[in-house]
């Protein structure tokens, strides 16, 4: 087609939209398309740049919650691993008789109740021979007790018994730590 043949073509509708063509007639066709490829890949770029944006943001949020998951498990696991440490402490030190059972005994009293009440105290007949020579206040008895625990100390007392037991306060223990951490 020629300029000339251009301004003889006939429509038979009005344009709704016209564009003149930049730089010469030859090699339109080629530039229209490639400037379609660039605003279509402009178009990709930024529908892919959102998508993007969706799919991080759900990454981070995926990766917070693992990570508050991973600190409630860090530190339940914590616990248990220092629980099951002082477990097998106890377990040596114990039967070596490593602790201050006079301590444990004292603070038992303080927190039984019975001010200047009479008590009994029962212990393990080992633990017993350690504190034979210590000076109680008048009205408590210390009793041997094979039932007892080493390292454990129940004291009975006219509002009842006390149980100190080392068992006991590591569970006691245990599930204040995990109450604490949750």
């Amino acid at each position: 087609m020629s300029p000339d043949s251009i301004s003889r073509l006939a429509v038979r509708t009005r344009p709704t939209a016209a564009r003149l063509a930049d730089g010469p007639f030859e090699g339109a066709l080629d530039r229209l398309v490639e400037r379609r490829v660039q605003a279509a890949r402009v178009q990709g770029a930024i529908e892919a740049r959102t998508a993007l944006g969706v799919d991080i943001e759900s990454a981070v949020t995926r990766l917070d919650e693992a990570r508050d998951q991973a600190v409630e498990q860090l530190a339940h696991t914590s616990i248990e691993l220092a629980l099951e440490i002082t477990r097998n402490l106890l377990r040596t030190e114990i039967p070596e008789g490593r602790y201050d059972l006079e301590a444990i005994v004292r603070e038992a009293l303080s927190v039984s109740g019975v001010g200047r009440g009479r008590c009994t105290i029962h212990i393990n007949p080992v633990d017993a021979t350690g504190l034979a020579d210590i000076q109680w206040r008048a009205g408590t008895e210390l009793e041997p007790d094979p039932d007892v625990a080493r390292g454990s100390v129940h004291i009975t007392t006219p509002q009842g018994l006390l149980v100190r037991d080392l068992d006991d306060a590591m569970v006691a223990i245990r599930d204040r730590l995990l109450g604490d951490a949750r």
